[in-house]
């Protein structure tokens, strides 16, 4: 099992004619033959291309009318989402020329040549401590046999260590934002970010952007995501709804008022979600008689109906499963990613977000165990 880090992908901010972009790389570990793959998404669409190395050199070029958020990789997995911890590495596609130098493994390249790529260097130069720690976690991880990485405490305590190393980051991605009003890259950091940080502070630092970056077709997308996660932030009172379960009986949340209710959204292709089921399940079972149960939302769409049953068999899941198949409470909730979950009070405010592993027990037991 491995811990995802989770870089979500740039989408273009400035339209314009198309220009030429070129990339030249310089890595000293690559040998003649070995391949290089290249790719990055543009609206909606994904592009790639592979080449092969020569004398410790590649190129790409093309033409590009907005800027994207890209790959380049030793492996054909383009946005893997782990390329912090694989050799591979994120960069910013736009016009101009952009290199890419290094002097072991294409991960650890430095990339320069354009204006985000100086800007992303900078930021992954600041947190390249925490990600050395990411990789520390996830080898530890990776040493243990296979049926100790199955184990719920040994998957939980690598999580935990984890999303510690990610709390440690926060700060200094705020404070490279603050320094960089300007720059795109502050933006894709804080959109990064919802979810993983307090929405009040996210638009507070959303706000103190340049105009032209707040003005783009992409921010105010963001800044509707922005809204939704402000109206379900700590000490709200969390979104209504009303979605079929199972046997396709409407349930609202209104129902539950008086008890604790954790509202988990997940899917049945979601790994993580299915890795995170078992910690779910064991707090249910240990306060589901404590004034306190669970309403699961998977964002499945309706034709997957067959496999969502399936992963509530599965993972024998006894709580409510509720369908949100066009994924409006999804997007009520300022969702971003999953897995996701609220921890509501009896009074309908949310209490608590996103608590994972062992997090979500010890909650409950500060809650519930007076």
């Amino acid at each position: 099992m491995k811990i995802i880090l989770y870089l979500i992908f740039a989408f273009p901010v400035i339209v314009r004619a198309q220009q030429t972009y070129r990339v030249s790389g310089q890595v000293d570990e690559l040998q003649d033959g070995d391949k290089i793959y290249f790719s990055y998404h543009l609206d909606g669409e994904l592009h790639k291309d592979s080449t092969v190395a020569k004398n410790h050199r590649f190129t790409f070029f093309g033409k590009i009318n907005k800027q994207a958020k890209g790959s380049l990789s030793a492996r054909e997995n383009p946005f893997s989402d782990i390329d912090i911890l694989h050799n591979s590495l994120t960069l910013y596609v736009e016009p101009g020329q952009i290199n890419v130098i290094s002097k072991d493994s294409l991960k650890y390249a430095l990339i320069t040549g354009t204006t985000n790529n100086n800007d992303y260097t900078e930021l992954t130069a600041i947190l390249k401590p925490y990600y050395k720690e990411l990789r520390n976690v996830n080898d530890s991880f990776d040493k243990l046999s296979p049926e100790q990485q199955k184990n719920v405490d040994n998957i939980a305590q690598q999580r935990k260590q984890y999303y510690a190393v990610l709390a440690q980051m926060a700060p200094l991605k705020m404070a490279f934002v603050a320094r960089h009003p300007n720059s795109y890259i502050s933006f894709a950091t804080l959109r990064d970010m919802l979810n993983q940080w307090d929405a009040n502070s996210i638009d507070s630092a959303f706000n103190t952007l340049a105009p032209g970056l707040k003005n783009s077709s992409e921010a105010k997308s963001f800044a509707l995501k922005l809204a939704s996660a402000k109206r379900s932030a700590l000490g709200t009172t969390a979104p209504n709804f009303l979605l079929p379960d199972a046997k396709g009986q409407l349930t609202s949340l209104q129902d539950y008022r008086g008890k604790y209710v954790l509202i988990d959204f997940w899917a049945s292709w979601c790994l993580p979600c299915r890795q995170e089921n078992p910690n779910v399940k064991a707090a249910f079972e240990r306060f589901k008689n404590k004034n306190f149960t669970v309403l699961s939302l998977s964002i499945d769409d309706s034709g997957a109906r067959k496999s969502w049953l399936k992963a509530i068999s599965e993972d024998g899941l006894p709580w409510p499963q509720l369908l949100d198949a066009t994924k409006k409470v999804h997007d009520s909730y300022g969702v971003t990613y999953i897995p996701a979950n609220f921890l509501i009070d009896p009074n309908g405010k949310i209490i608590a977000k996103n608590l994972k592993d062992t997090a979500l027990t010890d909650k409950l037991s500060e809650l519930l165990n007076k």
